[in-house]
């Protein structure tokens, strides 16, 4: 489970990252939206926490080029911004992707580690149980019974 404050500290991330990406294009390159710019903070975002910050960054990037192109028609490459929007979308549904692959894997290797546990514990009250059978047997039986099964071990061998 994830908590709240790493949710906050997720989403502080993401907008700081969106932040200095506008920042940078709109310092670098004024009113022209350059889209490839937004790329890596797309991505980043995806990364970040799936499609739940992916899709919201996808948004995001989508209204700042309309903004920084002031949504005209001669201020946005519209097939560039649809790229952008594929280009968003994609990634984040890819991103979720490997993080839910991640929580299976962590969710397996967890229920392996609680298996292991419980037979070793298993195993551990059968030899406590095998040591108490063999002191209430007679000692010689206990020989008895070694011999025969060294034989049998020795006969399998050879």
């Amino acid at each position: 489970m994830t908590s709240a404050s790493s949710v906050r500290q997720t989403y502080i991330v993401v907008l700081a990252a969106w932040v200095a990406t506008v920042a940078i294009q709109v310092l670098l390159y004024g009113n022209v939206p350059h889209l490839i710019s937004f790329m890596p903070a797309l991505v980043a975002s995806a990364y970040v926490a799936g499609l739940r910050s992916g899709l919201p960054a996808t948004a995001v990037a989508a209204l700042a080029a309309l903004w920084l192109g002031r949504g005209t028609i001669e201020g946005i490459d519209w097939p560039d911004w649809a790229a952008l929007v594929a280009t968003g979308a994609a990634a984040s549904v890819a991103c979720e992707l490997l993080h839910r692959a991640r929580r299976r894997a962590e969710h397996a290797r967890d229920h392996e580690h609680r298996t292991k546990l419980v037979l070793l514990d298993h195993l551990s009250e059968q030899r406590q149980v095998g040591d108490r059978v063999r002191q209430t047997l007679h000692p010689e039986a206990v020989l008895e019974c070694t011999d025969e099964l060294a034989k049998a071990r020795l006969a399998r061998a050879g």
